[in-house]
Order: structure tokens, then sequence, then C-alpha cells
């Protein structure tokens, strides 16, 4: 890349993810997209020699029912492919 760094700095922390910005100054603005898909591609091979892994975000959902729930699976087909679990 010839690229010049022009600023690294930490963009936001939120439940899952952490964004880090960087700004690069080059002469070839046609060149963005593929840049910025060479520098993903290499952060997350230095990660992965690391042993970095970045999952998948995750949450939790807590219900608090007074009584049994009715559950069921429905397809993306809409109700009729509805089965009871």
């Amino acid at each position: 890349m010839e690229e010049e760094i022009e600023n690294d700095s930490l963009a936001f922390i939120g439940s899952a993810t952490v964004a880090f910005i960087r700004l690069l100054k080059g002469k070839a603005q046609y060149r963005r997209i593929a840049t910025t898909t060479d520098l993903n591609k290499a952060i997350n091979e230095k990660f992965a020699e690391a042993g970095i892994e970045i999952s998948f975000p995750q949450r939790d959902v807590h219900l608090d029912a007074k009584g049994p729930l009715d559950v069921r699976v429905v397809s993306g087909q809409g109700q009729s492919g509805s089965k009871d679990v």
C-alpha cells in the first residue's frame, strides 16, 4: 500500500464492538475500497497469527414468566409451516 497513515484513533466501544478509525492519505482515491479491503485482510491475518478470534455477537434473553411458555418454531414460509416444540 502506498498510502500514508495520517491518524489512528479509537472511534467507539459498543456492547459487542470496539471500532478504530485509521485515516489514510493517498493519491489514488479510486483505490479506496480495495485499500480498505487489503487493510482489513491484513489485520485479520495478524489476528489469526496471534490466535485472536473475533466471534459473532451474542445476546441472552431472560424471561420472567409466571407459567410455561408456548414456544413454536416457524419456518420462513409463514404461519402455515409452524411446528409445536
